[in-house]
């Protein structure tokens, strides 16, 4: 039998002090992170329904479009320029000529068609799955 490499009770106190310092320290500013984290992340559908809240935006829909770089994820763009991202449930209510508004701090869509009618869209019903 060999001898072990190094015999723990060889070790100074002082070098002792120097390893559960290297040691322990990482190791519990990861578990404080670890707890912090857990306490006061927030789920991702309270992340995107405060997003939602703060689009404001109204114009005519120019033309809708697949962004094959982003995805493959649909937009709009508006007349005036505005460019957003449409939600996969909403993909096939918009078209090109209709009329949208979003007023910040609500989580409506208002869409105005040619015929006159009104679609009023919830973004809540996009992200409840999450």
């Amino acid at each position: 039998m060999g001898t072990p490499l190094m015999n723990i009770e060889h070790i100074s106190k002082q070098d002792k002090n120097i390893i559960t310092f290297v040691i322990g320290i990482p190791i519990l500013f990861f578990l404080g992170f670890v707890v912090y984290t857990f306490f006061n992340s927030r789920d991702i559908a309270e992340v995107i329904k405060e997003d939602r809240l703060t689009l404001n935006f109204n114009g005519n829909v120019d033309s809708v479009y697949r962004a094959k770089q982003d995805h493959n994820v649909q937009f709009i763009l508006l007349d005036n320029g505005y460019k957003c991202s449409l939600p996969a449930k909403w993909e096939n209510m918009i078209k090109a000529g209709d009329s949208l508004s979003k007023k910040k701090n609500t989580l409506y869509l208002e869409v105005y068609r040619k015929n006159d009618s009104k679609l009023v869209l919830d973004y809540r019903d996009t992200f409840k799955n999450y």
